[in-house]
């Protein structure tokens, strides 16, 4: 199902067009919320203060239920609140669940290095990833090498569209000053 707008539905769950809004994404948008409907928030902790208002109004008026899936420590909203967290502190135990198991990280290493930077122990998770054999680390001559051959692969491509993705503004720009070197 595509994601919606609450604001394509009025108080009793029927569908409205809103202004500014083009008939495909009005058509691509409708459905019908029934009474006792459960509306899924996913990456929760994103949604703002103003727009849980309108949730929670919203889901109050249909009797619908609210589900909210998210993490406040990953991405938070870029309007005003972090709400996510507030409402998390306000709700009792049987009201919410926590994934306490790692399902990620397929590889035992890395979900330990990945719950060693959760778990504040940068120190271990670095140890682990310069003593695995698993290439989880690449050293600082490696990295030269590497931005090396992503320059030069990228100036040999005869693709028309090209992309180089960087993990980093620093590994943008030693790819993008490697390319001007070389032309």
């Amino acid at each position: 199902m595509k994601g919606f707008l609450i604001q394509f539905f009025d108080e009793d769950g029927e569908f409205k067009k809103p202004e500014n809004t083009t008939d495909q994404q009005a058509q691509e948008a409708k459905l019908k919320l029934y009474k006792g409907s459960t509306i899924v928030v996913d990456e929760a902790g994103m949604v703002g203060a103003e727009h849980y208002k309108q949730l929670t109004e919203f889901a109050l008026k249909t009797g619908s239920r609210l589900v909210l899936v998210g993490d406040q420590k990953q991405l938070a909203s870029v309007a005003y609140g972090n709400t996510l967290k507030e409402i998390k502190e306000s709700l009792t135990d049987d009201h919410k669940a926590a994934l306490t198991v790692n399902m990620r990280q397929k590889n035992k290493e890395a979900q330990t290095i990945a719950e060693s930077f959760r778990d504040k122990n940068p120190e271990q998770a670095l140890d682990i990833m310069k003593k695995s054999k698993e290439k989880l680390y690449i050293s600082k001559e490696k990295k030269i090498d590497l931005i090396k051959d992503i320059s030069k692969n990228y100036l040999e491509s005869k693709a028309e569209n090209k992309l180089v993705l960087a993990y980093t503004n620093q590994d943008c720009n030693l790819i993008n000053d490697e390319i001007r070197t070389l032309l």
